[in-house]
């Protein structure tokens, strides 16, 4: 087999051992997945019909046991009436059966006989009536206008205690004529207890509701408190009537709408609807553990297979650089391809010519044609400020008086005029008998952006971000220089504090971002209003406080300067959108002393600002 023919099937051998490899760990890794995903869905599946199951039959629980007590206390009505439409008035016995009724059934708690005149006549309940809070022409017109038997209502409405039902019936005598109505008052606070379902209704909302009368109970128990999308009633009904005036219910006696599930059931013989709704999350967690689980065994498969996936990636990978390795251990470029956004060049200085990399011409944007490259001339493309250095290092380094060379210098771009910041690295590889330099090999890469950044950097180590005013670090540098002038026998300097009133204000009232945009204007404003040789000496201290350093300044001209300051900023106004802010500032003033040092002037200029602050704002002191 011929070299190439061999050559091509090594290639070939290891491409098909790679797919295959990746081919078997994607099919694991798809496989495992779908077994995750199948189990989720089918958690999913049982968690939605467990929830659906439970709240249906939660709600039949309950409206059965509701049912029951309000059909008792229909009966009872019933009773009265049958008892009370033989004579105007209710007979003892009768009373002292109601009576006996209220008293021993616990879900009974009274009962009320309203005469067709409005007047209450009998009553026994566990609160207090007066006749004036019950609304006795509703009552009566209900039964003695329109046919309405029975009636259930809260009894709120009635205006008695609201957490009851109240179910009324109608009396007619003999003859026809209406006599009244009878009103039995039932307690609902607990239909659930003694149930199986018990937990289950304490973390639902439920609804009773009637066509004729409205909603006469809404229950929404202590550990259902915490969920806050419940549906409305006009919500809830919307969904179970989706057709305006279509009072046939959906088929489905429970449902799932987004995380809640939504039952409905009618009362046995009662023209009364029973609403519930509870969250989905006591259902759900079985599914979300379960889903829970399957993505972090996702993401552990995940990992596993790519790690896998590396582990035979980088076995394929050191094969093919042995082989690259094996061609091209002679080759010079590899160096510079290895070295990135560098440019090698390799100089015989015995025979005066050399190598320059492809990324060398780019870097200084030559033509590669151009046969005129050589140390020489880069050392002529050399910037003239940095050429001396350069040159002084590149020789000790070939005198062999220092083991590297390595200098930061500026080189000409291409035939223009701009100069870029270079690394100059060089090293003799070889020298001659004599110890003369024979070869050497250098690096060049460009650092201009660095250059830069490090100037930026020493900017923002001197002035601060939000205003662009030199900051505390710069004014202890620059007061420090003039008061060693000012020891010396110079003029006195003065310092002027100023300090934004009210800006905490600001702050709490408009926010952080609005007190910034306050910051900046009052610094743009008095630096519109300092002379050009006092803007070098505006600083910010911090927050919202600012000194100005007046060299060869007294305290009488600083005060001029701080008022100038003041009264611009007093006229001006911060606008943000469509809001406006007046602005004001205090400024305190400190004259040099003799025998002081910075900090004394700046203390006193401080107490001095806190003086102007005391004194109502909006104004300077001089210390």
């Amino acid at each position: 087999m011929s070299p190439a023919r061999r050559k091509h099937h090594e290639w070939r051998q290891i491409l098909g051992e790679e797919f295959l490899s990746i081919f078997l760990s994607i099919g694991l890794l798809l496989g495992v997945l779908f077994m995750l995903a199948n189990q989720t869905v089918k958690e999913h599946l049982i968690a939605s019909q467990k929830a659906l199951d439970t709240a249906a039959f939660g709600i039949s629980t309950y409206a059965d046991s509701l049912s029951a007590i309000l059909t008792k206390a229909d009966n009872i009505a019933l009773i009265a009436t049958r008892r009370l439409s033989d004579t105007d008035t209710m007979p003892v016995p009768l009373k002292k059966q109601m009576t006996a009724i209220v008293q021993n059934d616990s879900d009974i708690t009274g009962f009320i006989h309203i005469l067709e005149t409005g007047e209450v006549s009998e009553s026994f309940t566990f609160q207090n009536i007066a006749e004036q809070m019950l609304d006795t022409d509703a009552i009566l017109s209900r039964h003695r206008d329109a046919w309405v038997e029975p009636a259930f209502l809260q009894s709120g409405e009635l205006g008695l205690k609201a957490d009851e039902i109240a179910t009324e019936r109608g009396i007619w005598r003999d003859d026809g004529s209406f006599a009244g109505v009878v009103i039995i008052l039932v307690t609902v606070g607990s239909p659930y207890e003694n149930t199986p379902l018990e937990k289950f209704l304490t973390e639902a909302k439920i609804r009773v509701a009637g066509a004729n009368s409205g909603n006469i109970l809404t229950n929404q128990y202590a550990l259902a408190d915490t969920v806050t999308d419940w549906l409305g009633a006009a919500e809830e009904t919307e969904y179970w009537h989706p057709d305006d005036g279509n009072e046939t219910l959906h088929a489905e006696v429970a449902q799932i709408s987004d995380n809640i599930v939504l039952a409905h059931a009618n009362l046995p013989d009662l023209p009364l609807t029973v609403y519930l709704q509870i969250s989905t999350n006591r259902f759900f967690e079985a599914y979300h553990s379960t889903r829970r689980n399957a993505i972090i065994a996702s993401i552990i498969i995940v990992a596993v297979s790519g790690v896998l996936l590396l582990r035979i990636w980088l076995d394929r990978q050191a094969k093919r650089n042995s082989e690259r390795r094996r061609r091209a251990l002679d080759q010079r470029l590899q160096f510079a391809l290895d070295t990135a956004g560098q440019g090698l060049w390799d100089w015989n200085i015995a025979e005066k010519r050399g190598y320059f990399s492809d990324s060398f011409y780019r870097l200084l944007d030559i033509d590669k044609d151009d046969k005129q490259i050589d140390v020489d001339n880069l050392r002529q493309r050399i910037h003239s400020d940095d050429r001396h250095a350069f040159n002084l290092a590149l020789n000790a380094h070939l005198d062999g008086l220092t083991p590297s060379f390595e200098v930061d210098a500026r080189i000409q771009i291409g035939k223009s005029d701009a100069w870029e910041w270079f690394s100059h690295t060089c090293s003799v590889t070889e020298r001659d008998r004599f110890n003369k330099p024979v070869r050497v090999i250098g690096l060049l890469k460009n650092i201009h952006r660095q250059k830069l950044r490090n100037l930026n950097l020493e900017f923002e180590a001197f002035h601060d971000p939000l205003t662009g005013l030199l900051n505390r670090t710069a004014f202890e540098d620059r007061i420090a220089r003039i008061h060693a002038k000012t020891s010396r026998g110079g003029e006195p300097y003065s310092l002027v504090m100023l300090d934004i009133d009210h800006f905490k204000h600001v702050n709490d009232s408009y926010g952080h971002s609005t007190g910034d945009l306050v910051l900046q204007h009052v610094t743009r404003t008095a630096y519109n209003t300092l002379r050009f040789e006092e803007e070098k000496l505006f600083f910010r201290l911090g927050g919202e406080e600012f000194v100005v350093l007046l060299p060869d300044t007294d305290g009488k001209a600083a005060r001029f300067v701080a008022e100038r300051i003041r009264e611009r900023i007093e006229k001006s106004t911060t606008t943000v959108g469509e809001l406006e802010i007046p602005v004001t500032i205090s400024a305190g003033i400190a004259c040099y002393q003799g025998g002081e040092m910075p900090e004394d002037v700046l203390r006193r200029a401080d107490h001095a600002l806190y003086q102007a602050k005391e004194s109502g704002r909006n104004q300077s002191c001089l210390a």
